[in-house]
């Protein structure tokens, strides 16, 4: 599910290249999402 989103954002800034204020927010959101992942790996 994950990788599938990723790649459904990838697209979407590909699609849509004037909207760079919402590829940001996107990329910082998949960011803080990755570190949460990583996390929650090294807590189990």
């Amino acid at each position: 599910m994950m990788h599938y989103s990723l790649a459904g954002s990838g697209v979407m800034s590909a699609f849509y290249p004037a909207e760079s204020e919402l590829s940001k927010r996107v990329r910082r959101l998949i960011r803080a999402a990755r570190k949460h992942l990583e996390g929650l790996c090294h807590q189990l």
